[in-house]
């Protein structure tokens, strides 16, 4: 968790006054991110007792308009999947921990971007509608209290919410030595 929020594609993000091509690469790092977790986690698969609301392609969606907006050249990234032991409740949980709390930070993430000179980073909307949905946070952790009652229950969910940390810093990690292989071209 702390790899991430010290990563400096997050740092772009709660900058006012960031370059607009580094919130672009947080912007796509973070469509690359849910990209590789969705391969890993399809939404027909999930237990009952998960949130289904954090597991829709709802978010690369809204992300994608939003990078589309910027007007910027693509970059090549690999679309490999992340690795988790989907198939359990627990792990899906453990996911779900870890989207839905993005949401309790998006608020501060949105409130910045608003501040920027730039329209574009100004227009972004999945930050806005991802702390509009901080309620489901609630849900999940509710899920969780239900669901893991034994010490392994709790370790699937959390190896799994370390996982998906893991995924969205990869990805940033990835989106910034595509960043700076494609300046050197």
């Amino acid at each position: 968790h702390l790899r991430l929020d010290s990563h400096p594609c997050m740092a772009a993000l709660v900058a006012r006054d960031a370059p607009v091509e580094a919130v672009w690469r947080a912007l796509v790092a973070m469509s690359l991110a849910y990209r590789r977790l969705s391969f890993a986690c399809p939404a027909k698969g999930l237990h009952t007792s998960v949130p289904r609301v954090f597991f829709t392609s709802d978010a690369v969606l809204r992300l994608e308009a939003d990078i589309a907006r910027f007007g910027l050249e693509p970059l090549i990234v690999s679309e490999r999947a992340h690795e988790i032991a989907f198939s359990l409740r627990e792990s899906q949980l453990g996911v779900a921990y870890v989207i839905a709390g993005s949401s309790l930070g998006s608020k501060r993430i949105s409130e910045t971007l608003l501040l920027h000179d730039d329209a574009r980073v100004r227009s972004i909307e999945y930050f806005g509608a991802m702390a509009a949905s901080a309620a489901g946070f609630a849900e999940v952790i509710q899920a969780l209290r239900q669901c893991l009652t034994t010490p392994k229950a709790m370790q699937l969910a959390a190896q799994a919410a370390n996982s998906a940390f893991e995924c969205f810093a990869q990805a940033m990690d990835d989106v910034r030595s595509a960043s700076k292989a494609k300046a050197t071209q």
